[in-house]
């Protein structure tokens, strides 16, 4: 075994913990900022992840990114701001592993309940033990065996003779043969991915989690230890018999890119397991959306790009997005686009709606020729109580749009959704 392939380093049991949005100042202090050193890897983070955080003088700022973040000798753990900053650590660590499930932007389609409930840990602990749940789930269908080509001198034939070796540097040997043969091992790419992922946690400090690592890698003995970060997007799971190992290797290269990310110029992978929260909060609004359609004859597509603002000559052009699209046939009935973000409302009880989020539905709804189109936002607090009202929107010849706005409680386990009574009849009936 080569210990050089792994991080000599090893994690701070107590990762930084911040909120979206957090301001994160460059301080002596390693429970309420960062160092210098620690500044530096999340400005060039954020160059592989924008979205990530923004630098600026004195320190960073995160943004819409929650998740795991190396920092080199301790993780930044970053959890969902939820709307207020009193929210207990654990709730919101148990919010955004819920949200993570239902989306579907973890690995694995379903968290144990263990891991869900697990809150009180790190989150990456939390991730780790999912990763063991997937490996032990592979190891107990039996490792993947595969036949592979094999050239050694040998005292004896095994195989086929490899003639030009034998007729060249073996020459006047006798008592050698230089032999080509085919091994039936389960030293394979797979393989190799998942026994460094659980070397990477082996070496990362905590007593139970590496217990468990020691445990699971004693299926891993006749694999070979290589570092494996040139295998990336070698594995293809079109193989019938490597798609069992879909969720383990998809965990195994999230931990490797947590725990031992590759330093090599030029490589794109971000060290950490990180989740843009906008496409979190799309996911739900789809399944919140789909749920709320009753009528078996409307369908919901995500990130349309069928449909173009304009025209220059026969060319399309401007080519529009919308998050949500809502079908009747082959009949664009509504659009929705899911904002991340904190929806305000003034003392009269009026959204106070981003300019840009309203041009963008506007240039939908002419596009398409849609007199529906909507919002969707998270409820807060702040919100709470308040029922919204449909805006309607001015157009060309005294023309309307209706546009509704649609609160997402993500704070529920049902995402119950308020909305205003006019939001498309036709789509709840």
């Amino acid at each position: 075994m080569v210990d050089g392939l792994l991080p000599e380093k090893r994690y701070s049991r107590a990762p930084l913990v911040a909120r979206e949005y957090q301001w994160l100042p460059v301080t002596n202090s390693a429970s309420t900022g960062i160092s210098l050193q620690e500044f530096d890897s999340l400005r060039t983070l954020s160059q592989k992840r924008p979205g990530l955080c923004e630098a600026s003088y004195g320190g960073i700022r995160l943004k819409h990114y929650c998740g795991i973040v190396s920092l080199g000798e301790r993780s930044l753990e970053i959890i969902p701001k939820l709307g207020i900053d009193d929210v207990p650590t654990d709730l919101s660590r148990g919010h955004l592993l819920r949200w993570l499930r239902d989306s579907g932007c973890m690995p694995t389609p379903v968290l144990t309940e263990a891991a869900q409930s697990s809150t009180s840990s790190p989150l990456l602990d939390t991730f780790i033990s999912a990763f063991f749940g997937e490996v032990a789930r592979t190891v107990s269908q039996g490792l993947l065996h595969r036949y592979k080509s094999e050239s050694e001198d040998l005292a004896s034939i095994r195989g086929r003779i490899n003639w030009p070796r034998q007729s060249g540097t073996l020459w006047g040997r006798p008592d050698r043969m230089a032999c080509t043969y085919d091994e039936f091992t389960a030293d394979i790419s797979v393989n190799q991915i998942v026994k460094y992922a659980l070397r990477a946690v082996l070496r990362q400090g905590d007593r139970q989690l590496s217990r468990r690592a020691a445990t699971l890698l004693g299926h891993f003995e006749s694999v070979s230890d290589i570092d494996v970060h040139c295998l990336r997007g070698t594995v293809s799971l079109r193989d019938r018999q490597i798609r069992r190992y879909e969720g383990c290797l998809a965990w195994a290269w999230l931990i490797i890119d947590t725990l031992s990310p590759s330093l090599r110029h030029g490589d794109e992978q971000a060290p950490g397991l990180l989740f843009d929260m906008n496409k979190v909060f799309e996911a739900i609004a789809v399944r919140c959306i789909s749920a709320d359609i009753q009528s078996p004859d409307f369908r919901v597509s995500v990130q349309d790009a069928s449909s173009h603002l304009g025209f220059y000559g026969e060319h399309a052009v401007t080519q529009l997005r919308p998050d949500i699209v809502v079908w009747k046939g082959q009949q664009r009935m509504t659009v929705a686009d899911a904002k991340w973000k904190r929806l305000e409302v003034d003392s009269r009880g009026v959204p106070i709606l981003n300019g840009h989020d309203v041009y963008q539905l506007l240039s939908y709804a002419a596009a398409m020729d849609l007199s529906e189109v909507s919002l969707v936002y998270p409820l807060h607090d702040g919100l709470k109580g308040w029922t919204p009202d449909s805006v309607k929107l001015r157009i060309h010849d005294g023309g309307t749009v209706n546009l509704s706005i649609l609160l997402i409680d993500l704070a529920s386990d049902s995402y119950d959704v308020t909305t205003s009574a006019s939001w498309y009849t036709g789509l709840r009936t």
